[in-house]
């Protein structure tokens, strides 16, 4: 990984693009090296269970999205679409690879791109308020908190929602 406090730093070039089948196995290892450093919260994180049957499972949906360096995953997120929203879980970018602007790349991708071809102009995310740099990395992309809430297998384990909207202020309900 290049230094990216180095006034020479160049970031490499990203593409992103939706998930193929045959990435399920590079995405597996990014969630893996992504959410290793979340091992010791409570309640658990979800990637944990994942499995390469699960994630096969969620590409072919085509829920899936990668960010790729040449033809190697560096960055993914998922998506589910909801009644008004699109949602984003599981964004997950190595430790190697942070600081280049990967994680944006895939936010911004889903703000420009996937949330007007699905139609929606609004997203959410749902982030663990004990990831106060997760947070900040969604709240530098427009994002603005709009609930929080127990989680549901630890209530002392807050969760907070941020919202993206197309085009403008997201008011906080």
């Amino acid at each position: 990984m290049t230094d990216p406090a180095d006034p020479n730093h160049a970031p490499p070039v990203v593409r992103v693009a939706v998930a193929t089948p045959d990435q399920a196995a590079m995405v597996y290892q990014v969630l893996r090296e992504a959410f290793a450093e979340q091992a010791t919260l409570d309640p658990p994180t979800g990637v944990a269970s994942e499995t390469i049957e699960t994630i096969t499972a969620a590409i072919e949906s085509g829920q899936t999205i990668v960010a790729l360096q040449d033809d190697a995953v560096v960055g993914t997120v998922r998506y589910d679409l909801r009644p008004a929203s699109l949602y984003l879980g599981r964004l997950g970018v190595p430790p190697a690879h942070r600081g280049n602007g990967i994680g944006g790349a895939l936010i911004e991708w889903c703000q420009e791109i996937l949330g007007p071809a699905e139609g929606r102009s609004v997203i959410d995310v749902e982030v663990r308020a004990a990831l106060p740099a997760n947070i900040r990395l969604f709240e530098d992309h427009g994002f603005v908190e709009i609930r929080r809430y127990g989680h549901p297998r630890q209530p002392a384990a807050e969760v907070r929602v941020v919202r993206w909207r197309a085009g403008g202020i997201t008011a906080r309900r």
